[in-house]
C-alpha cells in the first residue's frame, strides 16, 4: 500500500469507547503505521479512545458543544490546512462538515458515512422530531461529494425512503485489527473467569436504549444457573439493568464491570457472545468476537448481523425482543459450537487492511 505521502483528515465528534470510534481508532492507527500524514478532528478532546491512538496521528479540537461554532472553527482549520478530502463519521460529523463546506465555500471533498440503520432508529426512538431529522438528513447526504455506509441494509434504506442517487453510495465494512488477535491475551481477573463454571457469556457496547440489554438479562433467567453473563461498557441504563438483575435473582449470574479498552482479552476467555440489539449499522464488536474464535448469537436486528453472519451460516439469529428464542439459540451455540477456525476466517475477510485501502481510493 502506497500511501506515504498522502495526508489522512478525519473527523468525528469524540473518541468515546463505540464501534464508530473504535473503526476511527483502527483506521487512524493504521495509516499513520504506513507513514501517512493523519489528522483527527474531534468537537471535544475528550474520549476513552485518545490515549490509544498512534502517537503520530494528528488531532485537533473544535472545543465546542455548539453546532455553529463547530461549523465556523472547521471552516477556518480546513483552511489553514488546505485539506482536500474530510473522512467525516457519525451523522453530527457528517452535517457539521457538510455545512462547512457549504457556508465556507471550500474546496475540501466531504465523505459522509452512516453507521446506523436511521429508518429503524426512528421506529425504535418515536419523536416529533422524526420527520426534521430525516429532511435534515437527507438534505446532508445529498450534498455530501460521497456517501459511505457500512451495510447493504442502509444503502436500501437511504435509497428508497430518502432518494439517494445509488451511484453515490459506497457500502465499506467496518474493520478488525487480525494483529491485535495475535497478541498474548491474559485472562482477565474477573470471578467468572476464575471459577471452573462453564460457559461465560459475554457482551459488550453502551447502556443504552438501542442495545436492548434488558433482553439479554430476561433471557439468562431462561437459562441454567451454570451460565454467567458479563456485559461491558457504560450508559444510561446502567440503574435499570442493576435494578432487573436484582429483581430476576441473577446478581450471583450477572455482571456489569464497566468500559474495557481491551475487549479484545475478555472475549477470548468467553464462550460465546451475544448481541441483543434493537438496531445496528454494521455490529464491528462482532468482527471483534468472531476474530478471536468466539461463538455468535445476534438479533437479526436491521442492519448488519445477517450480512456479517452470511444469514446465520457464521453464528445463530434470532428475532429481535424475544427473550425465550434468544435463549435457547445461547444454549444451542454452547451445546453445539461452531468450528472456531471457521469464524476466524470470517472475520479476515474484514481486515484494517482491505478496509484502509478500500478508504484510501476514496481519499485519493
Amino acid at each position: 500500500m502506497k500511501t506515504s505521502k498522502k495526508v489522512m483528515t478525519l473527523m468525528i465528534p469524540t473518541m468515546d469507547g463505540g464501534g464508530s470510534e473504535r473503526a476511527v481508532l483502527l483506521l487512524a492507527n493504521f495509516w499513520a503505521s504506513e507513514g501517512c500524514n493523519v489528522r483527527l478532528i474531534l468537537f471535544r478532546r475528550t474520549g476513552v479512545l485518545l490515549d490509544s491512538l498512534h502517537s503520530d496521528v494528528c488531532v485537533h479540537s473544535l472545543d465546542s458543544r455548539l453546532p455553529w461554532v463547530q461549523v465556523w472553527r472547521l471552516i477556518r482549520l480546513l483552511r489553514e490546512q488546505r485539506s482536500d478530502n474530510l473522512l467525516c463519521v457519525l451523522n453530527t460529523a457528517n452535517t457539521v462538515g457538510v455545512l462547512a463546506q457549504f457556508f465556507g465555500r471550500l474546496h475540501t471533498r466531504i465523505i459522509t458515512t452512516v453507521q446506523n440503520h436511521m429508518g429503524a432508529k426512528y421506529a425504535h426512538t418515536r419523536s416529533l422530531l422524526n420527520p426534521f431529522r430525516k429532511l435534515v438528513l437527507g438534505w446532508v447526504l445529498r450534498r455530501a461529494d460521497q456517501v459511505v455506509v457500512v451495510s447493504n441494509q442502509i444503502q436500501d434504506y437511504l435509497v428508497d425512503e430518502l432518494h439517494l442517487n445509488p451511484a453515490s453510495i459506497e457500502v465499506i465494512y467496518n474493520p478488525v485489527d487480525l494483529s491485535l488477535t495475535k497478541q498474548a491475551l491474559e485472562r482477565p481477573e474477573h470471578p467468572y473467569f476464575q471459577q471452573s463454571v462453564e460457559p461465560v457469556l459475554i457482551a459488550a457496547g453502551r447502556l443504552t436504549r438501542q442495545k436492548n440489554f434488558q433482553l439479554l438479562v430476561r433471557a439468562m433467567s431462561n437459562l441454567s444457573e451454570n451460565l454467567r453473563l458479563i456485559i461491558l461498557g457504560e450508559g444510561e441504563d446502567r440503574p435499570e439493568l442493576e435494578g432487573l438483575i436484582q429483581q430476576l435473582n441473577l446478581i450471583d449470574r450477572v455482571s456489569l464491570p464497566g468500559f474495557k479498552d481491551q475487549p479484545l482479552a475478555w472475549f477470548k476467555w468467553a464462550d460465546c457472545y451475544v448481541m441483543s440489539s434493537d438496531w445496528e449499522g454494521f455490529p464491528f464488536v462482532l468482527l471483534e468476537a468472531m476474530s478471536v474464535g468466539l461463538q455468535i448469537v445476534s438479533t437479526d436486528c436491521p442492519s448488519g448481523p445477517a450480512e456479517l453472519l452470511d444469514h446465520g451460516s457464521y453464528g445463530r439469529l434470532v428475532p429481535c425482543a424475544d427473550a425465550a428464542k434468544l435463549a435457547d439459540a445461547i444454549l444451542l451455540a454452547v451445546r453445539e459450537p461452531m468450528d472456531a477456525d471457521r469464524l476466524r476466517g470470517r472475520s479476515a475477510e474484514f481486515n484494517i487492511q482491505k478496509v484502509a485501502e478500500h478508504y484510501a481510493m476514496l481519499l485519493a
